[in-house]
């Protein structure tokens, strides 16, 4: 392959920042653009022969697509929003470096050596928001947790290790766009190294799909092939919310309860989903809070699925956010499933909190 321009090479790593953004941002969320998102940076780092040139480019790319991930965050939040920007393109940067100085190991500069990015990002993401920043700060599995199908490979390989499919799907990809720059457009189909790159294409891109097939094969038998959901939205809007005031935090809980016992008493759904911040009773920790939410869920009849706060008191020492926020604990977004049947136990056989399925993003 011919060496792209220097310029050339830097508009390629930021159009891959571009794409990534694009597909992780919450107001577009275009998640077809992963599967080349990466194929820009790609052909800038096969040329560059120092890890300078890996950090630049690896820089350039977390920068861009941190800055599109992130922008509603700093609209709203200009300094926090930045310093996030910019604690992110320094963390997504360091996974280039290392794969650098692999490939130097290793003694390779094989186009195939960039699938080892996906056995880095992972385990690097998920030491740095677990034991660094204390903050879920990712990018690949942003979009894909949208989709049911991927929440389902997710639960087997865990949230960061949807970047392990992406990256590779991104060299797969990268593979048959070289072959297609080195052979003639029309032969290339004909080349045994471009079928063999494509079968694997393929089998890569269909783990999930296999995965999700096989989980919905060993549903009970019972099941019909669809469930009735009841999506519960208070419709306050934004500059209403006042989290510090309880009479306002309750009002709202009153007007989700009047809908859902509406959905339940019209529509009689399967299931009643409670999206983050409809709850503002902490059932994990205040009994009595639980007791009233499964008192509802009794009279409902109906499983509830509810978005709550759920919290990790964390080890000495305590990770810097943490220590600058003052918390000695994690906080996540979860959600937890509560059951007639749970509801009952709580009820009647005084079952604590801690059998609550509670799932974390």
């Amino acid at each position: 392959m011919k060496s792209p321009h220097p310029i050339h090479s830097i508009f390629l790593s930021l159009l891959s920042g571009v794409l990534i953004g694009l597909s992780v941002n919450h107001g577009y969320n275009l998640a077809f653009l992963l599967p080349f998102c990466m194929l820009g940076i790609f052909s800038s780092l096969e040329k560059q022969t120092r890890w300078t040139g890996w950090m630049l480019h690896g820089w350039l790319f977390s920068i861009t697509s941190m800055a599109l991930a992130l922008i509603g965050f700093a609209w709203v939040e200009v300094l926090a929003g930045s310093i996030m920007i910019a604690i992110g393109s320094v963390i997504f940067t360091v996974p280039f470096v290392l794969l650098y100085f692999i490939r130097q190991l290793l003694s390779t500069q094989n186009a195939w050596s960039f699938a080892l990015l996906g056995f880095i990002w992972p385990p690097y993401t998920w030491f740095v928001k677990e034991h660094i920043l204390g903050f879920p700060i990712t990018l690949f599995d942003i979009s894909l947790s949208n989709y049911p199908v991927f929440i389902q490979f997710m639960s087997v390989t865990g949230a960061t290790g949807a970047a392990t499919w992406v990256i590779i799907l991104n060299v797969f990809i990268f593979l048959l766009y070289r072959l297609f720059l080195k052979h003639n457009h029309l032969k290339v189909f004909h080349n045994k190294a471009f079928k063999n790159i494509a079968a694997g294409l393929l089998l890569w891109f269909s783990l999930p799909l296999l995965y999700a097939w096989y989980a919905y094969s060993v549903v009970p038998d019972s099941y019909q092939g669809y469930v009735k959901a009841a999506v519960i939205q208070h419709g306050f809007p934004d500059s209403d919310l006042d989290l510090t005031s309880q009479e306002a935090v309750f009002a709202m809980l009153d007007v989700t309860l009047a809908l859902t016992d509406s959905a339940v008493a019209n529509h009689q759904p399967d299931l009643i989903v409670w999206p983050e911040g409809e709850l503002p009773i902490s059932i994990r920790t205040d009994y009595q809070g639980l007791q009233f939410i499964a008192d509802r869920v009794l009279r409902w009849q109906t499983p509830l699925s509810t978005g709550l706060s759920d919290i990790e008191f964390t080890s000495n020492p305590v990770p810097p956010l943490q220590a600058h926020l003052g918390r000695d604990y994690f906080l996540y977004n979860a959600v937890a499933m509560i059951t007639p049947q749970l509801a009952w136990r709580v009820l009647m056989e005084n079952e604590t909190a801690s059998a609550l399925n509670v799932y974390r993003k």
